[in-house]
């Protein structure tokens, strides 16, 4: 579409006929000046124009903006959820194994519709000054460092929350304070002051499920203020090559991205049943196709991206995945130990 200075609609329909995302997309590009209509049926691309509804008055800072062209094929059509999420102000709450997609889901969100986002990753190291501010000196005068929540509510931004269940009690109970009804925040660092949030403030946070390892449950009174819960879970063979194809423009082996994609496949069922102790995500098969890419061994690549970190486990962990490597890619290619 950005390809051609016009375009018909019709001409788009023939080409995606069955592409709910695009088709989403392209509503919010028309909706949004990003894609101008010229008549009934003709279309001119001309590139981001003007500020989406809700981030007016917001600090637009380059450094803190999303590209658009964030690679994200939503074959579960969670976009317009986020859409409908955002306009009734509730906070989300995206639930997923690793590698399913849920970072890129919120960055592709705010960049259609243009909004500063915030980000924030949780760990055991996230400490409440890193949420909230903390003091400075300066020539010996003391000033407030605001956090990103704060900052975040001021400006009527996205907060990403990332791996939130990862974060302390203390630090998810600051969080809580802002998170409530009254969407203000006491900061005691800064003399008491009241941090009340622009009306466009709006919270996005992710977690993986509880079965993975070292994964926290999350208080059910934070589970609470994110009223609006997407799951993500791996897609099919069929939707992960399309995800594939999105970062990877060419394929040199099509035949060995699929047989890779199997393999990510019955390696995540056997993950579920507890017969391997690790899931692996779509990044692997991306990675898989950029190696073989580049010339590598089909097979060596294979046992490179999804055999040699079962063996962290043991060799016998380890040989599993190899064994499902040769029934698939045959010993012939070369699977090297």
């Amino acid at each position: 579409m950005r390809d051609a200075k016009e375009f018909r609609g019709v001409d788009l329909a023939k080409q995606f006929p069955d592409n709910k995302s695009l088709w989403y997309e392209f509503s919010c590009a028309v909706k949004y000046g990003i894609v101008k209509q010229l008549n009934e049926d003709t279309y001119r691309w001309i590139g981001p124009a003007q500020t989406a509804p809700g981030t007016e008055g917001s600090l637009q800072k380059d450094s803190d903006q999303i590209s658009g062209d964030i690679p994200y094929y939503d074959w579960q059509d969670n976009l317009p959820v986020l859409e409908h999420a955002y306009k009734a102000r509730e906070f989300v709450l995206v639930i997923g194994p690793a590698g399913s997609g849920k970072t890129q889901l919120v960055r592709r969100f705010n960049a259609m519709m243009k909004r500063k986002v915030r980000e924030i990753n949780f760990s055991l190291r996230t400490r409440e000054s890193h949420l909230v501010g903390t003091k400075g000196i300066h020539e010996g005068n003391t000033y407030f460092i605001e956090g990103i929540l704060p900052q975040s509510m001021r400006e009527g931004s996205t907060l990403y929350c990332d791996e939130l269940s990862a974060a302390e009690p203390d630090v998810l109970i600051r969080l809580d304070e802002a998170l409530d009804d009254r969407r203000q925040l006491g900061l005691k660092e800064n003399d008491g002051e009241v941090v009340n949030a622009h009306p466009d403030w709006w919270v996005v946070a992710t977690i993986n499920p509880v079965t993975y390892a070292g994964v926290k449950e999350l208080p059910a009174q934070i589970i609470s203020r994110f009223p609006v819960r997407i799951y993500l879970k791996y897609p099919p063979p069929d939707v992960e090559m399309q995800i594939v194809k999105l970062h990877v423009k060419e394929m040199a082996d099509r035949e060995s991205v699929e047989l890779a994609i199997t393999l990510a496949n019955k390696l995540r069922e056997r993950a579920d049943v507890g017969d391997i102790p690790y899931s692996p995500t779509i990044r692997e098969t991306i990675a898989f196709t950029r190696l073989v890419n580049q010339g590598m061994n089909t097979a060596t690549v294979a046992t490179t991206v999804f055999a040699n970190v079962y063996q962290q486990w043991g060799e016998i962990e380890a040989q599993k995945v190899n064994d499902l490597i040769v029934s698939l890619f045959g010993m012939e290619k070369g699977v090297q130990q």
